[in-house]
């Protein structure tokens, strides 16, 4: 049964990589098209003049306002690349710092994860049990009134 769900799992991942690659591929075939429909428009004339049809022009004026806009577009995405990899850095070191600092912790749940369970249940009950005496204590002071 759990070798039925893992091959599921993995085929839904597969069907998610496929879709990811046909729409990465139509893309690609579109901004070729493009590219050619860019290369291959107008006719020269004498003098190194370009004649284009209406369609031409308008198709050219098309892309190259989509091309000015997603200047952008670009900068902004390359400024928020940048912000994530710095943010990036810093959790990682925060991270590793993390790390070093619970390794002996890690090691003792390692070695004796059930003593060190009992010790904290231990630290925790003290704790508990010493605002359970203070509550108490404030409650005799003020003369049986609960002053949570």
């Amino acid at each position: 049964m759990e070798r039925l769900a893992a091959i599921e799992t993995k085929i839904e991942q597969q069907k998610n990589e496929l879709s990811e690659l046909t729409h990465n591929i139509k893309n690609a075939t579109k901004t070729r098209s493009d590219l050619n429909t860019v290369e291959n428009i107008g006719r020269k004339k004498m003098f190194g003049k370009v004649e284009l049809t209406e369609q031409e022009y308008t198709d050219l004026t098309s892309l190259a306002k989509a091309g000015i806009s997603s200047r952008g577009i670009i900068e902004n995405l390359h400024r928020q690349l940048s912000e994530l990899r710095s943010k990036y850095w810093q959790l990682n070191a925060r991270i590793n710092e993390i790390i070093k600092a619970t390794r002996a912790f890690r090691e003792a749940m390692k070695l004796a994860s059930q003593k060190v369970k009992e010790f904290f249940t231990k630290i925790f009950q003290k704790a508990k049990e010493e605002k359970e005496e203070r509550r108490l204590q404030k409650t005799r002071r003020t003369g049986g009134r609960d002053a949570r």
